[in-house]
């Protein structure tokens, strides 16, 4: 399985981390890899859980761009890889 490059990061109190689930193969052709995360689950600073993102697309990075409140993640087999959306936590 490739190493992926997925961290966890503190945003306005939260905690904000990738999560893969079940952990599998992708097989393409005579290319195999390992899953990529396309969920973010995000957890109050005590561990506390709030809320699951589900982006619709493997991503193999992501940031939070804390000025404008937005996550940006590089995607995965997606014609335009870089894309962003708005946090939706208060």
């Amino acid at each position: 399985m490739s190493q992926r490059n997925v961290k966890i990061f503190l945003f306005n109190g939260k905690i904000v981390a990738a999560y893969i689930g079940d952990l599998a193969f992708v097989f393409k052709g005579n290319i195999t890899r390992g899953t990529a995360p396309s969920t973010l689950i995000v957890f109050e600073k005590d561990g506390r859980y709030l809320k699951t993102i589900s982006t619709g697309y493997e991503f193999e990075r992501f940031c939070i761009d804390e000025e404008n409140k937005r996550i940006i993640a590089y995607f995965i087999d997606r014609e335009e890889p870089l894309g962003y959306f708005n946090i939706p936590v208060e």
